[in-house]
């Protein structure tokens, strides 16, 4: 079937949070490339979150019915944690997985390195089997891509979106 795909970059510069829209709803099929990320400054990993529910949320209601996707899988990679937030806070962030999660069945992974992933997925309502850590190195990250691919494309196939038969990519 149809799998469409954005991609959201977040970072901060000093005080200011950057979330940076890199693809929206784009067919897979034409996505013929990842961009570079380079990681800077602070972690806001809050904002970056409540903004792209809030968008993603808002675009969907927008379709008709019969239009909206079947599945939303949202797929957290960070190299960092949360340091540097000035919008949502933790316990908002749990509301709208939580919402999300039960009222739309979506589902969210979380990917981290530099961070205990498991405590992180945990504190904002991911389920562990639904979190990894990963080195962020050149193995690391290739093997983060290689357990999410993997995870993804169960879910593609009706499965569940979980880590439980991978192995952690550190």
């Amino acid at each position: 079937g149809d799998c469409n795909f954005s991609l959201v970059q977040f970072d901060s510069q000093g005080m200011e949070s950057q979330i940076e829209w890199l693809m929206e709803s784009k067919s897979l099929i034409s996505v013929d490339a990842l961009p570079t990320f380079t990681p800077r400054g602070g972690t806001p990993l809050y904002d970056a979150l409540g903004d792209t529910i809030t968008r993603v949320g808002a675009r969907l209601r927008a379709l008709p019915e019969e239009s909206r996707p079947e599945r939303v899988v949202f797929v957290i990679i960070t190299d960092g944690q949360e340091n540097s937030s000035q919008k949502f806070r933790r316990a908002e962030i749990a509301d709208k997985i939580r919402h999300q999660t039960e009222t739309y069945n979506w589902d969210f992974l979380y990917l981290g390195a530099n961070v205990d992933a498991y405590a992180e997925a945990q504190s904002i309502g991911i389920p562990t089997r639904s979190a990894r850590n990963y080195m962020a190195d050149t193995v690391g990250v290739k093997g983060m891509y290689a357990a999410s691919n993997s995870v993804l494309s169960n879910v593609r196939a009706g499965g569940t979106a979980d880590f439980v038969d991978s192995k952690d990519t550190n």
